[in-house]
């Protein structure tokens, strides 16, 4: 925690050294992604993990190829619309204190959570204090598989003992919420939709899937 990482691995220089390369990438494919990325990398989070961009990135990089393919603005505009939620892989690379500060990012802090796969969003302290330990919860894949082969009661049973080592799964607590609708528990079907839209507000899935459910109970 209190390493001087941006001092030890000479960061202003790396970041030199990767906009160079890219304003080369640019240069030879007629882009200017490098411009964009140095004036915007301290207020959005431009990737995901290393070599995999996030959404506002991949939206500009998406905009342009079908720009110059020919598309019209109006299918343009639909692509912006597209929910996300499922596009981008479900784990997010923590941000080390250090870089935080001397680079001075506005979108992150050190009580900011990342997504780990189905297991729940954990600080960056608690994402490393679980990469240290090896620890995983193998009780949600388990699950997952059980409700996939339909052998719902089996499911129920790992699924709610998943959710006691990873309350803040919101799939898991979506999957559960799909397997109790299967059994006729509609009320508890909402509740755990409802859990996982609260674990995850901006994940459009759930939201949907969490009022649609809602709708269902309060007409039965």
């Amino acid at each position: 925690m209190n390493t001087d990482i941006a001092g030890l691995r000479r960061v202003d220089r790396m970041r030199e050294l990767v906009l160079e390369k890219q304003r080369a990438r640019d240069l030879a494919c007629g882009y200017n992604f490098a411009q964009y990325i140095d004036e915007n990398f301290r207020s959005e989070r431009m990737f995901r993990s290393p070599n995999h961009p996030n959404e506002g990135l991949t939206l500009k990089l998406a905009t342009e190829v079908f720009q110059r393919l020919g598309m019209d603005d109006d299918t343009l505009q639909k692509l912006r619309e597209v929910p996300k939620d499922r596009l981008f892989p479900p784990t997010e690379m923590p941000i080390h204190p250090s870089i935080i500060a001397h680079f001075g990012l506005t979108y992150v802090d050190l009580d900011t959570r990342y997504r780990y796969f189905g297991e729940g969003r954990f600080t960056w302290a608690e994402f490393v204090g679980r990469n240290m330990r090896y620890e995983w919860n193998p009780l949600l894949g388990e699950g997952y598989e059980l409700a996939n082969k339909g052998q719902l009661d089996s499911a129920i049973d790992v699924l709610w003992r998943a959710l006691q080592r990873s309350p803040r799964s919101a799939g898991g607590h979506s999957v559960l919420s799909e397997v109790m609708v299967r059994k006729g528990r509609l009320k508890e079907a909402v509740d755990l939709a409802a859990i996982a839209l609260q674990l995850e507000p901006q994940n459009q899935h759930y939201a949907d899937r969490e009022s649609h459910l809602r709708f269902q109970h309060e007409s039965s």
